[in-house]
C-alpha cells in the first residue's frame, strides 16, 4: 500500500507485533488439494503485508515480494528449507510494500522469473523512486529497505494464462483502484483469486490515490470474471470468499464517496474556489474515522487512515465533472439535516436523574451513569446514526428529516425494552431539536397502567459539545416533567 506523508512519523513507533515473519498454511478444505497455499507476513511497519505461495510437487510459486529485508531473508529461509526450486514471483500491483523484496528474490533464485503486466511494471519505478525521497515513507525504513529495485523480467498481457510448477494461472488487469494499476492472479486448480491490494478482507480500503470512482466500478468485475466459490488471497489479512469481500469493499468505497459528496452539495461546505473548507475536511476526516473503527487499519490507527482517504477522494471530486450526482431532494434531506451537525462526532458524557422526586415516571432511573455516544451520518449523509453505550445499557437512534413533512424523526431502540420508539418534531429558535412521541403514539405504560409518553430535545452546548435532555407527559403531552440529562463532556478521537 502506497503511503501518504502523514504517517511517516508512524514509524518511528514501538512496533504492534514481533517483527518475526507470520508462516502458516491456507488451503480449501472442500478438495483434495494438488497444492497447498502458504502465507509470509511482515509486521506493522510493512502494514500486514502477505506473500502468498503456492507449493506443489514440482515447485514454487510466489504471490508478491514483501517489503522489509528481515522479512523477506526470513522467506527466502522458509522457501529454501522445502527443497524446491522458485520457479516465478507475481507482482500484482506497484507498492513498494508488495515489490521491495524483489531484488533480494532474484538474488536468492535467479532462475525464478518475475512475472507482472506492462501496466504494474511500468509504475514501480516511479513509486519507488517518490518513496525514496527525503522524508519518505521507505526513506523511513533506512537500511531495512532494499534501495535497488528489481524490475520484472516477464512481461505477460492482461488475460494470460500461464502453466507454471505444474499448475495454472491467469493474470488479469483492473487498471487504477487501490493502486495506479491492480492486477490479480487465479489459480484454476484451487479456485484460489490472488487479489493484491484490489481487495483487503477485514480491512480499511485505501482510497488516498484518486482513484475511489474506478475501484467502485473494478470490484463487481471480479465475481463476473470469477464467479462461484473462489476464495480471495488479498495482500493484507485473511482469505475471505471472494463474493463477500467485494461487497464489503464496495461498500466501503460507496460509503467514502457519498459522505464527500455529501460535504460537496453543501454550500456551507465550500470556499469561494469551490473546495472544501477546513471544518468540512474536519467533519469527514471524523466521519470516515468513526466507519474505520473496528476493520483492520493496518496499524496506522483509524485516524491515519480517514485523513489518507479524505485528502483522496477530496482531490478527486474537486473536479465538477467527477463528484457523486446528488439528487435535488438529497440536497434538501441534507439540508434538513444540517442544523444537526453539532452531533456528529464521538463523545464522554454523563447521564444524570434530573428529576429525583417520588412521583418520576422513570423506573430506577440512573444518578449517574457514564456514557460514550457516538453520531455518524450513514447513507452518504441521508441520515445520523446514534449510539450511546454504557455499563450493561446500549442504545441506538436514528435521525431523519422528512422533507414532504418537513418534520424530523427519530428512532430509538434500546437493549432493555426491545422498544422501537418513533419521535417526531421540529427545531427550535436555538437550533435545539425538540421531538415527542405524541403523534406516533408509541407510549409505554407505567407499573400503574397510564400511558407515558416520552420527548427528546438535543440541544448544541459550548464549546463544541451537545445536550440531550428526555422529558415525560402522563397526560398526553399536554405537560412535560425532565426526568434524565445527557451531557457531552468530552469530544473522543475515534
Amino acid at each position: 500500500m502506497r503511503i501518504h506523508p502523514l504517517v511517516h512519523a508512524l514509524h518511528a513507533l514501538p512496533l504492534l507485533l514481533g517483527a518475526t515473519t507470520t508462516l502458516g498454511a491456507q488451503s480449501p478444505a472442500s478438495v483434495a488439494p494438488p497444492a497447498q497455499i502458504h502465507v509470509a507476513t511482515g509486521d506493522a511497519r510493512s502494514y500486514f503485508t502477505n506473500a502468498w505461495w503456492i507449493e506443489t510437487a514440482e515447485g514454487l510459486v510466489l504471490i508478491d515480494a514483501m517489503c522489509l529485508r528481515s522479512d523477506v531473508d526470513r522467506l527466502i529461509a522458509t522457501l529454501r528449507k522445502t527443497g524446491k526450486p522458485l520457479a516465478a514471483v507475481f507482482i500484482t500491483h506497484p507498492h513498494a510494500d508488495h515489490f521491495g523484496g524483489l531484488t533480494q528474490l532474484k538474488e536468492a533464485f535467479p532462475k525464478a522469473r518475475i512475472i507482472a503486466t506492462s501496466a504494474t511494471a511500468g509504475a514501480m519505478q516511479g513509486v519507488h523512486d517518490q518513496a525514496l525521497q527525503p522524508g519518505g515513507w521507505l526513506a523511513a525504513l533506512g537500511a531495512e529497505y532494499e534501495r535497488r529495485l528489481q524490475r520484472p523480467d516477464s512481461l505477460v498481457a492482461s488475460g494470460s494464462t500461464l502453466r507454471i510448477a505444474g499448475l495454472t494461472y491467469t493474470v488479469r488487469d483492473y487498471g487504477p483502484a487501490e493502486a495506479e494499476n491492480n492486477s490479480v492472479v487465479y489459480l484454476h486448480e484451487l479456485s484460489a483469486l490472488f487479489t493484491g491490494d484490489l481487495t483487503v478482507a477485514g480491512g480499511a480500503y485505501f482510497i488516498g490515490e484518486q482513484h475511489s470512482r474506478l475501484a467502485q466500478l473494478a470490484l463487481p468485475k471480479l465475481l463476473v470474471d470469477f464467479p462461484g466459490a473462489v476464495t480471495s488471497y488479498s495482500g493484507h489479512f485473511a482469505p475471505m470468499p471472494l463474493a463477500a469481500v467485494v461487497q464489503e469493499n464496495t461498500e466501503q468505497v460507496r460509503f467514502f464517496r457519498l459522505a464527500a459528496a455529501a460535504e460537496f452539495a453543501d454550500s456551507s461546505s465550500l470556499t469561494p474556489s469551490g473546495v472544501l473548507n477546513a471544518a468540512a475536511m474536519r467533519r469527514l476526516t471524523r466521519t470516515y474515522a468513526a466507519f474505520l473503527r473496528g476493520r483492520n487499519t493496518y496499524g496506522m490507527g483509524a485516524v491515519a487512515v480517514a485523513q489518507m482517504n479524505a485528502s483522496g477522494v477530496v482531490a478527486e471530486m474537486r473536479d465538477a465533472a467527477a463528484q457523486v450526482r446528488v439528487r435535488p431532494i438529497h440536497q434538501q434531506v441534507r439540508a434538513g439535516l444540517r442544523p444537526l451537525r453539532y452531533l456528529l462526532g464521538r463523545w464522554r458524557g454523563t447521564q444524570f436523574a434530573a428529576d429525583t422526586s417520588a412521583t418520576a415516571t422513570t423506573a430506577s432511573a440512573p444518578r449517574a451513569l457514564d456514557i460514550i455516544s457516538e453520531f455518524v451520518p450513514v447513507l452518504g449523509g441521508a441520515a445520523y446514526e446514534g449510539r450511546m453505550t454504557a455499563s450493561g445499557y446500549r442504545f441506538v437512534l436514528t435521525l431523519s428529516y422528512d422533507v414532504a413533512q418537513q418534520r424530523y424523526r427519530v428512532a430509538a431502540l434500546d437493549d432493555v425494552s426491545g422498544l422501537l420508539d418513533i419521535f417526531e418534531g421540529i427545531l427550535g429558535d436555538d437550533g435545539s431539536l425538540v421531538v415527542d412521541n405524541v403523534r406516533p403514539g408509541t407510549f409505554y405504560a407505567n407499573p400503574s397502567g397510564v400511558r407515558v409518553h416520552t420527548r427528546l430535545t438535543f440541544a448544541p452546548a459550548a464549546p463544541d459539545l451537545f445536550r440531550l435532555d428526555v422529558a415525560e407527559s402522563v397526560d398526553g403531552g399536554t405537560t412535560w416533567r425532565t426526568v434524565t440529562q445527557y451531557q457531552a463532556s468530552q469530544r473522543l478521537v475515534p
